[in-house]
């Protein structure tokens, strides 16, 4: 979750975004788990990603995963009616997450809190994991090899 291009390094930029979307610290590494492990989180997929996967699917069928416009944040897309729609979920002042309802914002303990909340849109998980380790790996390699870059470093 922190080191995504598998370098073996974290920035601090990019573990103040880590505990933006799950700390407090202390509860990090099990806020981590209680995300990562649904079958409905994907990882990182920017909304068009997602509504490319979404657009031939049923009625009801959703994925959660990492915004890509604010860090630190979640979002969840899903297939309603007519289009995917997109509801963002940000980090509670203090603990848990907060989705926007209209005007009204309300906050819950966990992302699978949400999940259960909007049971009636969100019915179908998207649940083959798309992004893995490995996939990652390859992507860097890949990446590396057109931009000129050594890529044995990255296999080990």
């Amino acid at each position: 979750v922190l080191d995504i291009s598998c370098t073996g390094f974290v920035t601090v930029h990019r573990f103040a975004d880590y505990l933006k979307g799950f700390g407090p610290l202390e509860r990090s590494i099990k806020n981590v788990k209680i995300v990562v492990n649904e079958p409905w989180f994907q990882f990182f997929l920017n909304n068009d990603e997602a509504s490319k996967l979404l657009e031939p699917c049923c009625i009801g069928t959703f994925l959660v995963r990492f915004s890509s416009t604010d860090p630190g944040s979640f979002a969840v897309n899903f297939k309603n009616t007519d289009r995917v729609a997109s509801i963002k979920i940000y980090p509670a002042k203090g603990d848990g997450f907060t989705v926007a309802e209209g005007k009204e914002y309300k906050t819950f303990d966990t992302i699978p809190d949400i999940v259960r909340n909007y049971s009636g849109w969100l019915v179908h998980p998207l649940s083959e994991k798309l992004i893995t380790k490995e996939s990652v790996v390859s992507i860097m390699v890949l990446w590396r090899f057109f931009a000129g870059g050594d890529a044995r470093i990255l296999v080990r």
